[in-house]
């Protein structure tokens, strides 16, 4: 009888403890439902799907998901530079009290598959786990980085989606599309351009992420912080006495890109720390000469006024720069240190002087005291190639491509059509035009709109003609004077352009093939497709090839691809010729 009532507990107790666990399981399912259907309809914060990548036409998800891993490793590496992490302290160019100005950063994490898949559900002989997971893959979380990799030859189109920062406009979409010859630096630009637009989401961003945010663009960012990753390689290599000549080019590309972000009076205060400590690196101080010196001095006296003007002092930066040689000291320096690198991007002033009148003299008296020259007459803004322009009055930009004269001399400003056609928001015929234009802060007439010719149905060049004080030169931030044009290179060959908003980007010349098929429309005989090198602002800007020659102008373009017209054929068929000085 005992022994029948032991059985029955037991059978009692096991039967309690299967119920028990069996409403545990359906208790963890219902909140794996309720959890992904949060994740789907209710979570904000970013993630990193994984991108989908192929190979000469085939599915390569293996590379795919280590094209997504480098993504978020190179993330955490740039942020460890703003954190301080990982840096020794010769190659360290954010002081560690400013790196609290970037608190809140936090690599992306990769979107993980729903946790509903590690179950296996079947019911009636249907497969629901199955099923439930091609339903995920077609839901895109709100804050979802999505992308694809397509490898074809040695190159890598890579196209990049995410939600837009509120600092960046809001909660559109950004959209990123480049082609590059190594995943490393493709990983790298997809890294940086999360992490700038992660800067300009911080809320109540302190002075330093705010003047990053407020002055530093884009595609600049990505530059600066190639420069930077750059400059601390190659501090950390001559820390370890390595042989150096393998990191020569990528130091010298880094000091150009370093210089050009100063030449565009880039205000952020780590360019000129950056910029300086990169002259450095190539040649010791004591090495350079006169002028080498006080470029390096006024660079240091450019970074410690500006941290100082924001709150931040970095005295063992100021310390640095002051043991570049024996003979001055930190305060000497910083006082006397007014060299400044002058920009030279869209406006520039010149000065005339007019020669003093002769003074009158009576006989017999003493000389008089040779009369003080007048106050220099500041001249009209000097429009640059590439420079900002557009109508008076009107809130959009375009790009300057090049100034041309006809044959009595008259000088013209040109740039692509669209802008400027009479027709558009009813404007006159004959708008003025300023540069920089209204959309960048500028207010300056340089001339107005002679005419519009068009080359052909699809495209067409608008000329404008410049007021007769107003000084031009064509001369290209990072590319320098322009003297000559020459025919459009052939295809697979490089070119460069500078635009309003892309500033200086390469590409190589396509094949009419290498566009998809629905622009191709768009190509004609008076267009070349090449890699794309512009963006929205860029109409109309100078494009050269690898001689510094001008060789085209940006006239439109795609996610892939930008259309330029050659030209040699523009000046031709408008009958001037490039103004040289």
């Amino acid at each position: 009888m005992a022994e029948i009532s032991v059985n029955g507990v037991l059978q009692l107790a096991l039967g309690v403890g299967a119920k028990v666990a069996y409403t545990v399981i359906l208790a963890g399912i219902v909140v794996l439902c309720v959890s992904e259907g949060h994740k789907i309809w209710f979570d904000r914060s970013p993630v990193l799907a994984v991108f989908d990548y192929s190979k000469d036409g085939a599915a390569a998800p293996a590379s795919g998901e280590g094209f997504t891993r480098g993504i978020q490793q190179q993330q955490s590496l740039l942020r460890g530079i703003y954190e301080g992490r990982g840096q020794i302290r010769t190659n360290r160019i954010l002081p560690q009290a400013a790196g609290q100005q970037f608190a809140g950063l936090s690599v992306t994490p990769e979107l993980r598959t729903s946790d509903l898949s590690e179950l296996k559900i079947e019911a009636q002989g249907i497969n629901l786990t199955a099923i439930l997971g091609r339903l995920r893959n077609w839901i895109r979380q709100p804050n979802e980085i999505r992308g694809r990799v397509d490898e074809v030859g040695g190159r890598y189109h890579v196209y990049a989606e995410w939600r837009q920062a509120k600092a960046a406009g809001g909660q559109g979409k950004r959209h990123y599309s480049e082609i590059h010859t190594e995943t490393g630096r493709a990983i790298f630009e997809v890294a940086a351009r999360l992490l700038w637009q992660d800067i300009g989401a911080l809320s109540d961003a302190p002075p330093l992420a705010q003047r990053l945010i407020d002055k530093v663009t884009e595609d600049n960012f990505v530059k600066f912080m190639r420069a930077w990753v750059t400059y601390q390689t190659h501090a950390a290599a001559r820390g370890r006495q390595e042989n150096l000549d393998p990191y020569k080019a990528q130091l010298e590309t880094a000091i150009n890109d370093a210089d050009n972000l100063v030449s565009q009076n880039v205000d952020f205060p780590l360019v000129y720390n950056l910029a300086a400590r990169l002259h450095l690196e190539a040649t010791a101080f004591t090495d350079m000469d006169a002028e080498e010196q006080a470029e390096v001095r006024g660079l240091a006296a450019r970074y410690v006024r500006s941290m100082a003007a924001l709150g931040l002092p970095d005295p063992e930066t100021e310390q640095y720069f002051a043991a570049l040689d024996k003979n001055d000291q930190a305060a000497q320096r910083v006082a006397t240190a007014q060299t400044t690198i002058a920009p030279s991007v869209t406006v520039s002033t010149a000065t005339v002087a007019p020669s003093p009148a002769p003074a009158a003299t009576t006989p017999g008296a003493p000389p008089a005291t040779p009369a003080q020259p007048a106050p220099a007459v500041p001249a009209r803004a000097v429009a640059l190639a590439g420079a900002s322009i557009g109508p008076e009055g009107v809130s959009t930009a375009a790009s300057a491509c090049c100034i041309a004269q006809d044959a009595a001399g008259k000088r013209f400003l040109l740039t692509a059509d669209y802008l400027f056609s009479p027709e558009l928001q009813g404007r006159k015929a004959k708008p003025v035009v300023i540069s920089p234009a209204a959309l960048d802060g500028g207010t300056e007439p340089i001339g107005a709109l002679s005419r519009v010719r068009d080359l052909d149905p699809a495209a067409g060049v608008a000329l404008i003609a410049l007021d007769p004080d107003v000084e031009a030169r064509n001369e290209i931030p990072g590319v320098g004077l322009v003297t000559e044009t020459a025919p459009f290179p052939g295809i697979g060959e490089t070119v460069r352009l500078f635009g309003r908003s892309s500033e200086l980007r390469s590409g190589k010349v396509l094949l009419e093939m290498d566009v998809p098929m629905q622009k191709q429309s768009a190509i004609t005989s008076a267009m070349v497709p090449v890699e794309r090198i512009s963006g929205p602002g860029d109409g109309g800007a100078p494009v050269v090839d690898s001689l510094g020659r001008l060789v085209g102008m940006a006239y439109a373009g795609s996610e892939l691809t930008s259309l330029i017209l050659p030209i040699e054929k523009v000046l031709a068929d408008l009958g001037l010729t490039l103004v040289t000085p």
